[in-house]
């Protein structure tokens, strides 16, 4: 699943109220955990983006949008953080990072401490290789085509795996793709556009 030569991106963040927990939330503390987990699960060309005393609901964070920047640049295989809160505590925009962004940038999530190790299908040729793989996965989102072999595609991964699989092809009835979806409904984006949630 490691893709040669793009980065794992490595993202902390400390608001002002964490500072307080003390040091178990420290960015010092957060970087030992990341690291040692990326070391620990062969991730390599790890790179920190890093937020101290910013709050998770704001996404205007330099951290953040550094490593967006990244993602949009089709540089990040991975991104990696302590538990889902670092990531952000606007639940509408993180799960649009997780489930949206992400996936449309080929990078896979993991939240640590929250057992999230996601990963998105959205072609139904690999699904048949992808199984040996997948069974290390906590979480699989399936954005599969809206027609029979997606459905297909999807009914063997549930027979395969329970409710590890989640159908997310729910998200874009009116397309025939999750591609088709995001040419429709994304603005067209440019090597001078950042991404802004």
């Amino acid at each position: 699943m490691l893709q040669a030569g793009k980065i794992t991106a490595l993202y902390c963040r400390l608001s002002q109220e964490d500072m307080q927990a003390g040091e178990s939330e420290s960015i010092q503390n957060q970087k030992i955990i990341l690291q040692r987990y990326a070391d620990d699960h062969h991730f390599f060309n790890t790179r920190f983006f890093v937020d101290d005393g910013f709050s998770g609901v704001s996404f205007e964070r330099e951290g953040l949008q550094a490593m967006l920047r990244e993602v949009e640049a089709g540089n990040v295989a991975t991104v990696i953080t302590k538990d889902l809160s670092r990531l952000g505590r606007n639940y509408l925009k993180t799960g649009e990072l997780i489930e949206i962004i992400f996936p449309e940038y080929d990078v896979r999530y993991i939240a640590i401490n929250d057992g999230v190790d996601s990963v998105v299908l959205n072609s139904v040729a690999n699904v048949g290789k992808a199984i040996t793989p997948l069974s290390d996965y906590s979480l699989i989102l399936c954005y599969l085509d809206n027609d029979d072999a997606g459905r297909n595609a999807f009914s063997r991964l549930c027979r395969e795996f329970g409710d590890k699989v989640a159908d997310k092809s729910a998200l874009y009835p009116e397309h025939k793709d999750l591609n088709d979806y995001l040419m429709a409904t994304q603005p067209k984006i440019s090597n001078n556009t950042k991404l802004r949630l």
